[in-house]
């Protein structure tokens, strides 16, 4: 749920798992191929080997504990990356959408859909704004 590709320290925070866990479940996951290692600035990161093996894993969760490990992803994204948000708004966008807090969800996708206007990527800032929309219905008037 956290993405295709995922920095430790993110996967640290979200799972709550000590650190040896943690790396036994990783090396376990690396083991029989379903995700690698590559290192990253600051932190090693992982990514699945296959989109399918990840939609896969996504969708044999159930749909409220999808959303509640959005939320605390997006949550964690905040605090961890707090000092450099700007960097992250597509991310928090995409997480905080499939959520039940619509305005963060609203406010992130405003921004991520401005970053995608600014780097000329319409199509993806559309998707964006699209996908914003269609939260309006829930929000207080």
């Amino acid at each position: 749920m956290i993405g295709k590709e995922f920095q430790l320290i993110l996967i640290h925070e979200v799972t709550g798992k000590s650190d040896d866990e943690l790396q036994r479940m990783l090396g376990d996951l690396q083991l029989a191929e379903f995700i690698y290692e590559q290192p990253a600035v600051g932190d090693l990161e992982y990514s699945f080997v296959h989109a399918l093996t990840q939609e896969v894993a996504y969708n044999s969760v159930l749909m409220e504990r999808r959303r509640a490990t959005h939320q605390h992803t997006a949550d964690a994204i905040e605090a961890i990356f707090k000092e450099r948000l700007e960097d992250h708004f597509s991310e928090l966008a995409r997480h905080y959408l499939l959520t039940t807090d619509y305005a963060k969800a609203i406010r992130y996708s405003q921004a991520a859909a401005q970053q995608a206007v600014n780097r000329l990527a319409f199509a993806e800032a559309a998707g964006t704004v699209e996908a914003a929309l269609k939260l309006l219905a829930n929000l207080p008037m």
